[in-house]
């Protein structure tokens, strides 16, 4: 469990240790033990903490049509690693342009790691989401657990009228290869998407 972080009996996150540093115009957000945040004139960044001798080092991770595309940890062109991701945005595959290197990695569909563990640049996991210390996904309104394939508190969002949806706890209609649920309330896919879209309900 993450410094600093406690879950209720329903798997909500009800305390998160956090503190703001700011140095020579540049904000650092902590949370839960890690560096949350960095944020400056140049914009925010997504970052990981990582200290080596008292060194702290950053990641930006850039973004095309809602989904990362690329992980910049250093200058220049040696410097950025090109992901390619799935149908449902999961980072499959990583490109890193500095050692012309490729590493994938492989995951069951409901979003636990698969085989040999691969070597891989940013916190990015299951649907292009952050996967944090504890081993949980923040998948949009709700935390999610790859290990058992389910959310770790209610939805917010019921549909009493579709029994797939009695289930508070199920991801994506217990369908995964199909469906995806980015937002953590609503379950696309299988010509869901626009109706998710409508309610607002689906991150863009």
């Amino acid at each position: 469990m993450s410094p600093g972080c406690v879950f209720d009996k329903v798997g909500n996150r009800t305390q998160v240790a956090s503190h703001l540093t700011r140095t020579g115009g540049v904000d650092m957000t902590m949370a839960c033990g890690h560096l949350a945040a960095v944020s400056a004139a140049g914009g925010a960044m997504q970052c990981r903490r990582l200290l080596r001798r008292g060194r702290l080092s950053a990641q930006r991770c850039y973004q095309f049509g809602g989904q990362t595309v690329a992980v910049r940890t250093g200058s220049g062109t040696s410097g950025t690693t090109t992901v390619v991701a799935d149908h449902h945005g999961t980072g499959v595959v990583q490109v890193a342009q500095g050692a012309k290197s490729l590493s994938r990695r492989y995951t069951v569909p409901y979003g636990q790691a698969r085989g040999q563990a691969a070597s891989w640049t940013g916190d990015r996991g299951f649907l292009d989401k952050t996967t944090d210390a504890t081993g949980l996904v923040a998948v949009g309104a709700r935390y999610y657990d790859p290990g058992i394939g389910r959310f770790i508190s209610v939805d917010p969002v019921m549909d009493l009228s579709d029994p797939q949806q009695w289930n508070a706890y199920s991801y994506s209609n217990n369908n995964p290869l199909t469906w995806s649920d980015p937002s953590g309330m609503l379950p696309i896919g299988a010509g869901a998407v626009s109706i998710g879209r409508s309610n607002g309900l689906v991150e863009e």
